[in-house]
């Protein structure tokens, strides 16, 4: 179980890497509910959000926590996710904390979700386990850190 546990972690920290250094067109066909979920970017085979209503700030820690979502219209037409043999229409959830003091992000949990909602695969990370990344420059990551950054934080 742990070796299934470290290959699991290997897999989601692939997937939110490559997530992240996607750009943006536009691209908005999902069935995310509007209202909840802010549309930040897009491609042609992959949307971003972030859900609006989980978003909370920590003040004191400088610190944003939040789901975001990576929509796929067609799995198999990224080469990545093919050779894993994912396919269809496809949701990325990521539950993620920013920190604006250090420029970093941390992943806590991670599920998949096909096009009729139900989960494909689910992660959550253990505390111990809880590394901080840093956040690359022209990154969606970066782009929804400062989409959501309070305009009193430096």
């Amino acid at each position: 179980m742990h070796k299934e546990g470290v290959s699991m972690k290997k897999l989601i920290i692939f997937i939110a890497t490559l997530l992240i250094f996607f750009s943006s067109t536009v691209f908005a066909e999902c069935n995310l509910n509007p209202m909840r979920w802010k549309w930040v970017g897009s491609t042609d085979k992959v949307g971003y959000f972030y859900d609006s209503k989980t978003l909370s700030y920590n003040t004191q820690d400088h610190t944003a926590t939040l789901w975001i979502v990576f929509y796929y219209r067609r799995m198999e037409d990224i080469p990545e996710f093919a050779e894993l043999g994912l396919k269809g229409e496809m949701y990325s959830y990521s539950y993620e904390t920013i920190n604006y003091k250090d420029n970093t992000y941390i992943i806590k949990e991670s599920m998949l979700r096909n096009a009729d909602g139900q989960v494909i695969n689910s992660f959550k990370m253990p505390s111990y386990d809880l590394q901080p990344l840093s956040i690359p420059p022209d990154s969606i990551i970066e782009h929804i850190a400062f989409i959501i950054k309070p305009s009193d934080w430096r």
